[in-house]
């Protein structure tokens, strides 16, 4: 989970720049998170 959080916080710098939560899902997964470590984030 630290990982995910981490990825965020390197690539959205703002919350304005978060993608929806749907695409946000998308982009975690082709980033290669895994689908439970995406949810328990």
């Amino acid at each position: 989970m630290l990982d995910i959080l981490v990825y965020l916080f390197e690539n959205y710098h703002t919350p304005h720049a978060c993608p929806e939560a749907q695409e946000l899902v998308n982009a975690l997964t082709d980033a290669g998170f895994e689908h439970d470590d995406i949810s328990d984030a």
